[in-house]
């Protein structure tokens, strides 16, 4: 049974957290008191043990031996040792006095481990309910000695009945979460706060480091109210992530435009008069416009997302899909640059809901599909090259030395191929016209084919 628990004031000065334990009821029996200097730090953590309040009033103490929970022991009233591996440990002191009673008391228990701190401008000041701020930089520094692993953030209330919660902030960047932080090194991390509701917002941003600190900030802003006619777009992708610097303009009934950009949190945002309005959004060179009532008390919101379609280009060559690229329109009719397909001849894009223009760029030819991309999908589109087989004559037979090169419809012909001991050679091509020309070292002849499937052709050289 624990009889009493306090503070030991050691002669050096030091604070000591004690405990001290006892038989009940068999008086004159030692009793033990445990102290330590310290219980919470980094690794190494170095503590200093005491056993100088124990006492047994049968006789004087004979021994004190030290079990410091990691394996280790000591002896002696006071006792100093380092714990150099991240845990929690008990440690407990054993005392016997010169009668041979023995009584033993466990010390607090210690926590050693890395130790975080969170530094940054923790206020964000008076912000629109429902509006973002601008991000700000929080730095998460590892203070202590032993390496801190981050596994990410908790967001949540402050705990005190403040109000605020996840919902109020957003984090916009972060390099620490799966980062291991050495001794003095930091990481980053970006907040927004977006008030949910008017009044003083309280958030506790903690991060899961495993430290035996506070690893914390709080953050708060004032939501206030928006004016009236306030209106609100936003642009996601397919994933709900925001959009950022997607043009969104507000015609009104009279033919007034407004147009703003998104922010880092994909919303435009500005406050009209009451009214019918037509919202539009441009995006990957296409457009698509939403019919809005704003009134004045709100609220007035209106909601983008791009839907992903995925091109599959199918060609059996592997230096043909490592050459291939698909180029983009969105219902503008303007393409965007080309995008390389990956190993499997696969690229996707995010496309507003519409018409959309695809054109695969393979084997020195392109062909252009369109697709009405719908919110419900499936969104695919598919190009597949033929095998064209060419045979090279000369006099009527095979000629084994021969070389021919391809052409698709761009009219750019690809390097020359040997053909083999038959005279043959074998291309990929898309659907459309094709040229190829044969070598016979000396001389060459051209032909052109129109491409709808696989098929052969022979050339004869002369």
């Amino acid at each position: 049974m624990v009889l009493s628990t306090g503070t030991n004031i050691e002669p050096g000065g030091e604070d000591l957290t004690v405990s001290a334990q006892a038989i009940p009821g068999l008086e004159g029996l030692p009793s033990a008191v445990a102290g330590a200097s310290v219980t919470v730090g980094s690794a190494p953590l170095t503590v200093t043990f005491s056993g100088a309040g124990s006492s047994s009033p049968d006789g004087s103490i004979a021994s004190y031996s030290w079990n410091f929970g990691d394996g280790t022991t000591g002896s002696g009233e006071i006792v100093t040792h380092t714990y150099t591996v991240e845990g929690d440990y008990q440690p407990i002191l054993t005392i016997a006095d010169s009668v041979g009673n023995n009584a033993q008391a466990p010390a607090e228990a210690i926590v050693v481990g890395g130790l975080g701190s969170i530094s940054g401008t923790s206020g964000f000041g008076s912000v629109q309910v429902g509006e973002a701020t601008a991000p700000q930089t929080f730095t998460l520094t590892n203070v202590g000695a032993a390496p801190l692993t981050v596994s990410g953030f908790n967001i949540s209330g402050d705990g005190l009945g403040d109000a605020g919660g996840a919902a109020d902030v957003v984090l916009s960047s972060d390099t620490c979460t799966g980062a291991t932080l050495a001794a003095d090194a930091s990481c980053t991390f970006a907040v927004s706060m977006v008030p949910q509701a008017e009044g003083l917002r309280v958030v506790m941003i903690t991060a899961n480091d495993g430290g035996v600190g506070p690893d914390m900030i709080v953050v708060t802003a004032t939501g206030v109210a928006p004016p009236p006619g306030w209106t609100t777009a936003t642009v996601v992708n397919s994933n709900g992530q925001p959009l950022v610097a997607v043009p969104i303009s507000f015609r009104n009934a009279t033919g007034g435009v407004t147009t703003l950009m998104t922010g880092s949190d994909g919303v435009a945002s500005t406050a009209h008069m009451p009214g019918q309005y037509t919202v539009t959004a441009t995006y990957a060179n296409g457009t698509q416009s939403q019919s809005l009532t704003v009134t004045a008390s709100g609220p007035n919101t209106v909601t983008f997302s791009t839907v992903a379609v995925t091109v599959q280009v199918n060609d059996p060559s592997s230096a043909d899909i490592a050459a291939a690229s698909v180029a983009h329109a969105g219902n503008t009719g303007s393409f965007g640059p080309k995008t390389p397909v990956n190993s499997s001849g696969q690229v996707t894009f995010q496309a507003l809901p519409g018409t959309s223009s695809f054109t695969a760029y393979v084997a020195g030819g392109y062909q252009t599909q369109s697709l009405s991309v719908t919110a419900s999908g499936p969104n695919t589109v598919t190009f597949s090259t033929f095998a064209m087989t060419v045979t090279v004559l000369k006099d009527g037979s095979p000629l084994a030395t021969a070389t021919v090169a391809h052409a698709g419809n761009t009219g750019t012909y690809g390097s020359k191929v040997p053909v083999n001991a038959s005279g043959q050679v074998i291309f990929q091509a898309l659907a459309g016209t094709s040229y190829f020309t044969a070598w016979d070292g000396s001389s060459y002849s051209t032909t052109q084919l129109t491409v709808s499937g696989p098929a052969s052709t022979t050339m004869s050289v002369s």
